[in-house]
């Protein structure tokens, strides 16, 4: 088991969890470990300084006889091969890490872009609302002028109604039938 804020491996054994192994002295120990079976050549090679020891050795002796805590990353099995050598794994760790900067560049960026259409949309949505409330009120004006004019329409055909019943009042004789 890796514990992440410290970069240390415990082994657990019938003897206890064992504390202390450094990812590098474990990287270390897998590179020789490697090396000694013929897996990976010594051109390969790009640390070689000796590990301490208590990493090689003991991590050997350990690896036969003791359990880890989790059986995928403490001890790798025999089969897997190493894909690069320390400096391929730098290299891709730069690689991920440019690539992780990139990718919070752009989700920034798209942050930046997006806050800016809210507030071109908030600006223009508080135009449109100033023109819906002007046409309202124009609307209602209107509706009132047209009453009003619906209003004078009638009073305007009373009155001709009325001029017209005097007309014919006025050209009917009062006591005659017309034919």
């Amino acid at each position: 088991m890796v514990d992440i804020r410290s970069g240390k491996l415990c082994v657990k054994s019938e003897h206890g969890v064992r504390n202390g192994l450094s990812v590098d002295a474990i990287d270390d120990w897998l590179e020789n470990d490697l090396i000694q079976r013929g897996i990976l050549g010594d051109s390969h090679t790009t640390n070689t300084s000796t590990p301490g020891p208590q990493s090689v050795s003991d991590m050997a002796s350990e690896s036969s006889h003791h359990s880890s805590c989790t059986s995928s990353t403490a001890v790798p099995s025999n089969k897997k091969k190493r894909q690069g050598t320390t400096k391929d794994l730098a290299t891709k760790r730069q690689r991920n890490t440019d690539a992780a900067r990139r990718s919070r560049l752009r989700k920034a960026q798209r942050l930046q872009s997006l806050e800016l259409e809210v507030k071109q949309l908030m600006e223009k949505n508080d135009a449109l609302a100033g023109q819906v409330a002007t046409f309202e009120a124009q609307q209602i004006e209107s509706a009132k002028r047209e009453q009003m004019l619906n209003t004078r329409i009638r009073q305007l055909e009373a009155q001709l109604h009325e001029a017209q019943q005097q007309q014919l009042n006025q050209a009917l004789p009062t006591g005659g039938n017309v034919i």
